[in-house]
């Protein structure tokens, strides 16, 4: 077993998790490598301890990736990255090399509860972070978009289909007083779809606003759906303007801190 650690969304939870077996490895392989989200469930709740097991699809998505972090700097020999990108303020190759542990020094807990109240319209709303479950869902609209020329109506339609799905999964309305869930789910679906345009921005912002209060876990972002943890800021080796100017590389989930196959 590894040391246990706590939740980001909510540090009063302990996880422990330990290493995995030959066996479970090979059944990893059974989940297809382009299915990250699915694939990082299966193998969270495989390597869990039972004592202090939740099933992690009803983690965040920072959560989440805080596991599969904790499980990587425990199992690798080498957490140094080395990435070539290009710099979008000189337009040339720069070499960034870092330490993924040095990740964990922008690590914070949430402040507060994992939900914000949120009155807007006239209705009373909850806004929550993204759960695994809803970052599966997501996963599986994207892939969606290989089946489309990219740029195309079809394409356009499910990315924006993406983005408002993504809205919906961080919503409720509070003051539903529905019992099944699937009703409330298609209220608050009405509801949205409802609101002119303008509102409807209005409303994404605010609840990005919220998100932004709600900040939890190694230094992440989410972006159509998809989390990426941001890289250790680097600077530009050229100076522009004589002043120093910074890059924050994204970190896909596939490349870094993968999950183990044989």
């Amino acid at each position: 077993m590894f040391a246990p650690f706590s939740l980001p969304s909510n540090p009063a939870q302990q996880t422990v998790i330990r290493e995995a077996t030959t066996a479970e490895t090979l059944d990893f392989c059974d989940v297809l490598v382009e299915h990250e989200e699915a694939l990082t469930t299966k193998f969270l709740n495989t390597v869990q301890d039972k004592a202090s097991y939740t099933d992690c699809a009803k983690w965040t998505a920072q959560d989440r990736r805080l596991g599969l972090f904790w499980y990587w700097i425990h199992t690798t020999e080498d957490t140094y990255v080395d990435l070539d990108y290009t710099c979008p303020h000189c337009k040339t190759v720069h070499n960034h090399q870092f330490d993924m542990r040095d990740l964990a020094n922008e690590y914070q807990e949430i402040q507060g509860k994992a939900e914000r109240e949120l009155a807007f319209n006239d209705r009373r709303l909850l806004v929550a972070p993204l759960k695994g479950h809803h970052m599966e869902t997501l996963e599986n609209m994207r892939l969606g978009l290989s089946m489309h020329a990219k740029d195309s109506p079809d394409y356009l339609r499910l990315k924006a289909e993406i983005r408002l799905s993504t809205l919906l999964f961080q919503l409720s309305l509070s003051d539903d007083h529905e019992k099944d869930e699937r009703k409330r789910a298609a209220s608050l679906n009405n509801w949205v779809r409802e609101l002119g345009e303008t509102k409807f921005h209005q409303l994404q912002g605010k609840v990005d606003d919220l998100q932004a209060e709600m900040a939890h876990g190694l230094p992440s972002t989410i972006e159509n759906g998809k989390i990426m943890l941001k890289s250790p800021k680097h600077v530009c080796p050229t100076l522009k303007e004589g002043k120093e100017v910074t890059t924050e590389l994204l970190l896909p989930f596939r490349d870094y801190m993968r999950i183990p196959r044989i």
